[in-house]
């Protein structure tokens, strides 16, 4: 159950409002504990080494494993293209 506010313990009672607007009592001794919903752990990431998609993890993964560096791997900067400059239509010329 989602509470709009922590229970309050009047006396040996428990009295708790639920997010739907129900207000309920119980007795101290029905009560096991009072806490916060618990947090799910996450799960671990398992590559699949059948996945191509997966592989420079998988490589990645093995040489931390090997405790091996790999060199990262310069990229090559290409010449810059040419822009392309608009054609100027010829203006004309008056007859003489």
């Amino acid at each position: 159950m989602h509470l709009v506010q922590p229970p309050k313990i009047t006396g040996s009672r428990i009295v708790f409002t639920t997010t739907d607007g129900h207000t309920y009592s119980l007795s101290e001794s029905d009560v096991v504990s009072i806490g916060n919903d618990p947090t799910p752990t996450p799960t671990p990431r398992v590559i699949n080494p059948l996945d191509s998609h997966n592989l420079g993890a998988i490589a990645r993964q093995q040489r931390a494993e090997t405790g091996k560096r790999a060199e990262v791997a310069y990229k090559a900067t290409s010449t810059p293209k040419p822009t392309k400059v608009p054609r100027r239509t010829p203006t004309p010329r008056p007859a003489s």
